[in-house]
């Protein structure tokens, strides 16, 4: 099959659905595209619409590697390149000392002792600030953990919110489903997300971007 036999059946079978691809959803006032080993302009926007329209503490989506930059007119299409699972939203509760260990779960999977277990980017996220430190062994590469901007808590208890994809476990956090008080709501991630843009209308930069500071010190 060629190329451009391919290209006509991937038009073909879009042209049913070109109406609601290229439905407008909103305006950027800026370039904001998806990063994989740093904090994602992207996935910030996303994490704090969860947190703040679930009223949680933090929120986390995992670190992709692919997708488009958001430019001038947004259309659902270009929403969906970005989440392109077709996962629910989940709020649960989870101990200050699992959040630790989530993590410190991708600060070993941006850097594992073995390359051959390196999975996912940094794990995305609003609501929570620390320092992840590379050129420190494995268990001491967190720190100066803060929510709400306090020091995170180990025995206090946080709500959070995610999708279900990161309930069960993808890219080895497998911090999540040992949660407490698991909801999975009936809302589609790529819907929701995309309606919330629409009724933003105009989408500008993060105001909470840096709350993650990713550094690589000398081992002592």
């Amino acid at each position: 099959m060629t190329t451009a036999e391919i290209v006509k059946i991937i038009d073909d079978f879009r042209s049913d659905h070109l109406a609601e691809l290229e439905e407008p959803v909103a305006v950027v006032e800026t370039p904001i595209g998806r990063m994989y080993k740093m904090e994602s302009p992207f996935d910030k926007l996303v994490t704090t619409i969860l947190k703040e329209e679930f009223g949680t503490d933090i929120a986390f989506v995992p670190g992709v590697g692919y997708g488009i930059t958001l430019q001038e007119e947004v259309t659902k299409e270009d929403v969906f390149k970005l989440i392109p699972h077709n996962s629910k939203i989940v709020t649960l509760e989870m101990t200050g000392e699992k959040l630790i260990r989530l993590l410190g779960q991708t600060a070993s999977n941006l850097k594992p002792e073995d390359k051959m277990e390196s999975v996912g980017g940094l794990l995305q996220s609003s609501g929570i600030s620390y320092t992840l430190d590379l050129g420190k062994p494995m268990n001491e590469r967190i720190c100066n953990v803060k929510i709400d901007g306090k020091n995170i808590d180990i025995h206090k208890i946080y709500k959070v919110a995610t999708h279900s994809g990161m309930l069960k476990g993808i890219h080895k956090y497998t911090q999540f489903s040992e949660g407490t008080t698991i909801k999975e709501t009936k809302k589609n991630m790529n819907n929701f997300i995309t309606q919330k843009l629409k009724e933003m209308k105009k989408i500008g930069w993060p105001k909470n971007m840096g709350e993650v500071s990713i550094i690589y010190s000398e081992k002592n």
